[in-house]
């Protein structure tokens, strides 16, 4: 009796172990690392692309992939909607909470600063 006890109880831990195991692998984010990642996507690809003129492959390729490991997976997830004639830049995170929105340049903005326009 005390053999089968240790048996389901050992049993019973393994079975816990790989659920949580596979559950942390595919781990939902929190609506808060849902909202810096849809935030960080939806200001990078409205600032590569409505500002520096990238197009939006090059903007991910650049500036989206390799970017911060806890955001990575929700970023390539997350569906960007891309407004070229508002030049905004909307991302969905959360069904109860707004977008997060970015706004775009009107033209395509030079660099602030190159040797061609120091005037010191």
């Amino acid at each position: 009796m005390f053999r089968r006890s240790i048996l389901r109880w050992a049993t019973a831990a393994l079975t816990w172990a790989s659920i949580v195991g596979s559950a942390g692998a595919q781990a939902i984010s929190s609506p808060h690392v849902l909202a810096l990642a849809a935030g960080y996507k939806a200001a990078f690809l409205c600032s590569d692309i409505f500002t520096a003129g990238e197009g939006e492959e090059q903007a991910t390729a650049d500036d989206l992939e390799g970017a911060y490991k806890l955001y990575q997976n929700d970023i390539r997830t997350l569906p960007a909607i891309i407004d070229r004639d508002a030049k905004t830049v909307s991302v969905a995170f959360d069904a109860r909470l707004p977008p997060r929105i970015a706004a775009g340049a009107t033209e395509p903005q030079p660099a602030q600063y190159s040797p061609a326009n120091d005037r010191r």
